[in-house]
């Protein structure tokens, strides 16, 4: 049986299962990977990738995609050749799921339920530190982030966990975004208070890792926000009526059976002025929901930004892994333009529905100014790389039966907006082996490939630097 699904962090097969099984070797020491094809010798630098790698514990079982234990890689790229390592972040939760249930809220559960000691345990508990979305620079310190509150530094030479970075947080802080945007010396996110509903922007000065709140936004309810996005002086900042149960939270042990849609609920946007620090436009829409921004530029009085939308949040329940077993059809997200008007909070909005697309990635030159090309997973009925034109709606694909491509990062040369490489973890189902595919970011043709002798379980996002 074959699945292929679109949905917020990637395109993935189930079919031998391994995208959803335990990684099988930990590299501690960089190897050299064999090369078939060709690397272009002028890529030079390393590809970081964060992740799913381990779906269960001592005597227990994650029922949640999201929950599994992180996976750090890194492939290191040098006069066409590449260098690879891997291995579980050694978090607190890591090696406390070593000896047994840790005592922490998960999104979906645990198989079997914790007995209720574990479970009163867990409800004095706040945040953990298996931190296995995404990685980003924060100053000089490789840290890797989820949506939980907080962010964990790294060894990026051997990819050991080192520490967390604090501040001065109270104990029941802990929903964040896990897709921060660094611009010039500044890291910006938010942070979600829960006593009063709050939504708190804030800014770190990365030379002295300090940090500073910009903005407050009071609500009624407080929603699931994966990221959001940004111009040169706005932030972007759109909340859907899919909320956390503050009070059911405080009160369960997983979390996403406490959150609800509420589809009779308008879509908000909030346009946050960085330069005084405040929301100057705040403007509704038809319910939708999102977990990516794309991109987002001014021009004039206008602000125009893309995203991968949903018509609701039901997405997010089909990461349940007894569901992702029987499922069968595509999901997946549009990729919408909008253009919202400063002056009077009007906003119009054109969806590409031609293919299903997420992951989506972009030139990083190009972030907060017009650009031409996104790429992502993708398709109609078959798992591919895309490449999206969003003037003409022009689509590229690379395809290849039964391999099943991971987010695509571009790695630009320099010379223009798409000319550069595709970097994406692909598992081959046939050799039930996964390989680094490098492709041509203007052409979508492939340079080459470098098989890792493993299955690589489902990641989530990387980048490359």
């Amino acid at each position: 049986m074959r699945l292929v699904i679109f949905l917020s962090l990637v395109s993935f097969a189930f079919c031998s299962n391994l995208l959803f099984t335990t990684v099988s070797n930990e590299v501690f020491n960089e190897i050299e990977l064999p090369v078939t094809g060709k690397i272009p010798e002028w890529l030079y630098g390393t590809l970081y990738r964060n992740g799913f790698g381990k779906f269960e514990g001592n005597d227990f079982k994650f029922k949640h995609l999201f929950d599994a234990l992180s996976l750090l890689m890194k492939f290191r790229f040098e006069k066409g050749r590449v260098y690879y390592m891997g291995k579980l972040l050694r978090s607190e939760y890591y090696n406390k799921s070593l000896n047994g249930i840790p005592t922490y809220r998960t999104l979906g559960g645990i198989s079997p339920d914790m007995t209720l000691k574990e479970r009163f345990e867990t409800l004095i508990h706040s945040n953990h530190d298996n931190f296995n979305a995404n990685l980003i620079r924060l100053g000089s310190h490789l840290t890797v982030i989820s949506d939980i509150l907080g962010s964990i530094k790294i060894n990026e030479n051997n990819l050991d966990y080192i520490g967390k970075i604090e501040f001065d947080d109270g104990n029941w802080d802990m929903i964040s975004s896990a897709h921060p945007i660094n611009k010039l010396s500044y890291q910006y996110n938010y942070k979600a208070d829960l006593f009063p509903p709050k939504y708190k922007f804030y800014r770190i000065d990365t030379s002295k890792i300090e940090r500073e709140e910009m903005v407050e936004i009071e609500v009624e309810k407080l929603s699931y926000v994966h990221s959001f996005g940004m111009t040169d002086n706005y932030i972007i900042f759109v909340v859907y009526p899919f909320y956390w149960d503050v009070r059911e939270i405080m009160l369960s042990t997983n979390i996403l059976s406490t959150m609800k849609w509420v589809k009779e609920d308008k879509t908000v946007i909030y346009v946050i002025d960085k330069r005084i620090n405040r929301v100057i436009l705040k403007t509704e829409m038809d319910s939708f929901f999102s977990f990516h921004h794309v991109n987002g530029w001014e021009e004039g009085d206008n602000i125009y930004f893309d995203m991968i939308v949903y018509e609701n949040s039901s997405s997010i329940f089909d990461f349940y892994l007894d569901k992702i077993s029987n499922f069968t059809g595509v999901i997946g997200g549009n990729f919408r333009k909008f253009n919202l008007s400063l002056n009077t909070g009007l906003i119009e909005y054109e969806d590409f529905m031609e293919n299903k697309i997420e992951m989506p990635k972009i030139n990083d030159d190009y972030k907060g100014r017009r650009y031409n090309y996104m790429y992502g997973i993708g398709g109609k009925n078959e798992e591919m790389i895309l490449k999206l034109n969003r003037e003409d709606g022009e689509v590229n694909v690379w395809y290849e039966r039964d391999n099943f491509p991971g987010e695509p990062i571009f790695v630009g040369s320099g010379f223009g907006e798409n000319y550069g490489v595709l970097l994406s973890i692909v598992l081959d189902e046939i050799r039930g082996e996964s390989y680094l595919l490098v492709l041509d970011g203007k052409t979508m043709k492939e340079h080459g490939r470098v098989y890792m002798n493993m299955s690589v379980p489902m990641g989530c996002h990387g980048m490359f630097e």
